[in-house]
C-alpha cells in the first residue's frame, strides 16, 4: 500500500497488529491492578478511567475512521498526544508508581513504532512529548491526590497496592 504520508496508515493495521495492542493492554492492565494504589475513592478513579477511554476512542474514530480532524502528521504533538495525557491523569487517579507509567508509556512508543498501522513514522519528539504529558498528567492527578489525602506520591510503590500488601508479613 503506498504511504499516504499519515504517520498511522491505518490501512496498514493486521489483525497481528489488532492481537499486539490487545496483548499490551492485558499486560498493562494486570500490572497496573497489581501495583495501583486505594487511596482515592474508587468512584473517582473508574471517572478517570471512563474519561481516558472517551477521549481515546472519541480521537480514534474521528482521526482514523471519520477523517475528520486535521493531520497533525510528523510534528511533535499530534491528537493522540491528547489521549497521552488523559492516560496519564488516569494512572495518576490509580496511584500507579511512576517507574510503572515510565515503563509502559515508553513501551507504548516502543510499540507504536514497531508495529504496522500505528505510528511506526512518527517523529521521535513526538514520541519524547507523548511520555512527557503522560508523566505530568500522573504529577497533576496523583500530586492532588497527595495533598488530598495527606499521603505520598508513588514514585517506587504504593500504598494500599496488592505489591505493597505482599511486602507486608
Amino acid at each position: 500500500m503506498p504511504d499516504d504520508g499519515a504517520v498511522a496508515n491505518t490501512s496498514e493495521r493486521t489483525w497481528v497488529s489488532w492481537v499486539g495492542v490487545i496483548v499490551f493492554v492485558a499486560a498493562a492492565l494486570a500490572l497496573g491492578i497489581f501495583f495501583s494504589g486505594t487511596q482515592l475513592p474508587l468512584w473517582v478513579r473508574i471517572a478517570f478511567s471512563v474519561f481516558f477511554a472517551v477521549v481515546t476512542v472519541t480521537i480514534a474514530i474521528l482521526s482514523d475512521v471519520a477523517h475528520v480532524l486535521p493531520s497533525t502528521d510528523r510534528g511533535p504533538f499530534d491528537w493522540y498526544t491528547i489521549a497521552h495525557g488523559s492516560a496519564g491523569l488516569m494512572f495518576g487517579a490509580w496511584f500507579l508508581p511512576l517507574w510503572w507509567i515510565l515503563v509502559v508509556t515508553i513501551a507504548w512508543e516502543m510499540f507504536e513504532a514497531s508495529v504496522p498501522g500505528w505510528g511506526m513514522h512518527e517523529p521521535f519528539l513526538n514520541r519524547v512529548i507523548d511520555v512527557t504529558v503522560a508523566v505530568f498528567g500522573w504529577f497533576l492527578v496523583a500530586g492532588l491526590g497527595a495533598l488530598i489525602t495527606q499521603g505520598q506520591l508513588p514514585f517506587l510503590i504504593s500504598a494500599g497496592s496488592l505489591a505493597c500488601q505482599a511486602c507486608v508479613p
